[in-house]
């Protein structure tokens, strides 16, 4: 029976970041968008580690190599084909660490039920671009196993982040529709249905910083790609910051003669803000998902969704001028 490729003094460990997702049509449409988290915490993994990224999306999980580390990652709708895929690849390499993080495992921790997950050697709750490479290193040391089983991180400023790992995506760009870039985390407003205000931190707007997103978009235009979303739980949290950033990406276009749509999500607030309006059409923004919800004011102050109360007819036809 196969082993998992385990590190000696002649081999470079190696680290496979599978992603398993409940894979259906209706999910975004059909429409295969690249798994951001892999090629996101690849670019902490330091250079002596071999790196391979699996979605089986796109790839027959049978066919994956040996590894030191298995990494998963997903949401709750995800969780039996999380499943699946790691016991064939525990069939496969017993002596292979797995571990997962993402969505699922703040999700079921909330609830309770972590404890569905336990056939992973160790799950991650919240951010992992710190306690990844933090295990990582400890695995190196051997000193990985005295480690909790649960590994809780504190919340990662993305405006640390760094550029997600191309060279890796270059092979199977292709696969995917468009571009996503990763700008923002959080958002200022506290709707009572939504589940971006009860993480630690996201009650506000943490954001890129706007050179990396420039350089990230700069890489997928050199692939050729036009389509790019926005991924952000409130583009214009931070409306200084989404400025800015409208500014850079226009000034990016005017250099290099790109020519590029932009989705994002945001808030309907942005009506009052003509000038941001006008230049993100010129940068290229041409869907916005706006979540109305009601337009009933009794359901609007119920659920706290604040930023809808007030012209509501007015706001969409401020926006529609605009060409959105």
């Amino acid at each position: 029976m196969p082993q998992a490729r385990m590190a000696t003094a002649q081999t470079r460990p190696k680290v496979c970041f599978v992603n398993a997702p409940a894979d259906f049509y209706d999910q975004n449409y059909g429409t295969r968008f690249i798994p951001l988290w892999a090629y996101t915490l690849a670019a902490y993994v330091t250079d002596h580690w071999d790196i391979e990224i699996v979605d089986c999306k796109i790839e027959d999980p049978d066919l994956t190599g040996p590894a030191d580390i298995f990494v998963f990652s997903g949401i709750n709708q995800d969780i039996d084909s999380i499943r699946g895929v790691h016991d064939r690849l525990k069939e496969k390499y017993p002596g292979a660490t797995f571990v997962l993080g993402g969505p699922v495992t703040w999700s079921l921790e909330k609830e309770g039920k972590l404890d569905f997950l336990a056939y992973f050697d160790h799950l991650f709750v919240l951010d992992g671009e710190r306690t990844l490479p933090e295990f990582l290193a400890a695995f190196e040391r051997g000193a990985h196993k005295d480690l909790p089983q649960i590994i809780h991180a504190e919340r990662f400023p993305v405006e640390h982040a760094r550029k997600i790992r191309f060279d890796l995506l270059y092979p199977k760009a292709h696969f995917y529709y468009g571009a996503v870039i990763e700008v923002s985390r959080g958002c200022p407003f506290l709707c009572e249905f939504c589940d971006i205000r009860v993480l630690p931190g996201n009650n506000r707007s943490n954001n890129k910083q706007i050179d990396l997103i420039i350089a990230e978009l700069d890489e997928y235009h050199k692939l050729g790609i036009t389509q790019i979303q926005f991924a952000c739980d409130n583009f214009i949290g931070n409306v200084d910051w989404a400025r800015n950033c409208v500014k850079a990406i226009n000034a990016w276009k005017l250099r290099t003669g790109a020519t590029i749509s932009i989705f994002t999500w945001l808030t309907i607030n942005l009506y009052k803000m003509p000038r941001l309006l006008e230049d993100m059409r010129r940068a290229g923004f041409s869907i916005l998902f706006i979540g109305i919800e009601s337009v009933n004011r009794n359901s609007l102050l119920e659920t706290a969704k604040v930023q809808n109360i007030g012209a509501m007819h007015e706001a969409i036809r401020e926006i529609q001028a605009y060409g959105f």
